[in-house]
């Protein structure tokens, strides 16, 4: 998969954010792709690609590990 051309994020990407802030926020934990795609309605390949353009926004951080989601300040901060 291409990794995408940082940008503005959209309001699905914005969605996909307040997702895994609410997640954080209620369970402690980063969700899970399945997690997204299932409480969005979208593809695994869809969440992917929202979560790829967060991170090239610098609002997320995405590491190897099994829920390798990671908030970063700019991300806890911004208003979605």
């Amino acid at each position: 998969m291409r990794k995408p051309i940082p940008r503005d994020p959209t309001p699905a990407d914005l969605a996909v954010l307040r997702s895994v802030k609410r997640h954080v926020r209620a369970w402690r934990c980063a969700p899970t792709r399945a997690e997204l795609s299932t409480e969005l309605g979208v593809s695994r390949p869809t969440v992917e690609f929202h979560l790829q353009t967060l991170s090239a926004s610098g609002l997320l951080r995405l590491t190897k590990q099994w829920r390798g989601i990671e908030l970063t300040e700019r991300g806890r901060s911004c208003r979605t």
